[in-house]
């Protein structure tokens, strides 16, 4: 960061490296240094999304991630993020919202496990349990999910009183290294509560 700190690469790579290692107060810094320098960047605004998100802070990754689909709008990433932001909320309305997003990105990527994984939660969290199912089958017969993924299948199982199974999905997400998990913290409190 001290070399190249107008380098967008390695802005992202460096807040990536702290958010992944839970640096979040650090990353925050160089992702607002990052916004400042790449204004444009897909990268810059979909890591600032994920980052406030794990730090709780909805407004404000919502907003983040808006800039991104803003800037793609088809990517499958940020409308992924945004929809699981989203349906967390108690607003029936952005539950709504976060139906559409999950409907369009499965729409644009519907090979793509975790896309039809967040659309099986959204469908669920929307009182659309039975028709949730063709979506799961779809995202376990699609390949292998990311830890996110992980997290909202092991929810699922709870919520089928599967616990058993809900404990290894969760154990198996959190030994993952692949990429950040946006939604370790909750994923430790659910396993914890099992």
């Amino acid at each position: 960061f001290v070399d190249s700190p107008n380098d967008e690469t390695t802005l992202v790579a460096d807040a990536q490296a702290l958010v992944k290692a839970g640096k979040m107060t650090e990353a925050a810094s160089v992702l607002k240094t990052a916004r400042e320098q790449a204004p444009n960047s897909l990268n810059v605004w979909l890591l600032s999304g994920g980052s406030a998100r794990m730090n709780s802070d909805m407004s404000t990754a919502e907003q983040y991630l808006m800039r991104a689909i803003s800037l793609a709008p088809s990517t499958r990433d940020a409308l992924n993020q945004l929809a699981q932001l989203l349906i967390e909320s108690p607003e029936a309305a952005d539950r709504a919202r976060a139906l559409q997003c999950a409907y369009v990105n499965a729409q644009l990527h519907n090979n793509n496990p975790d896309v039809n994984m967040t659309l099986t939660w959204a469908l669920r969290q929307n009182g659309q349990a039975e028709r949730s199912q063709q979506a799961l089958r779809a995202a376990i017969q699609g390949g292998s999910l990311s830890p996110d993924g992980s997290f909202l299948l092991a929810k699922i199982l709870v919520a089928g009183n599967d616990k058993e199974n809900a404990r290894k999905v969760l154990e198996s997400a959190l030994n993952k290294d692949q990429g950040i998990f946006v939604q370790k913290a909750q994923a430790e409190a659910l396993l914890e509560s099992l």
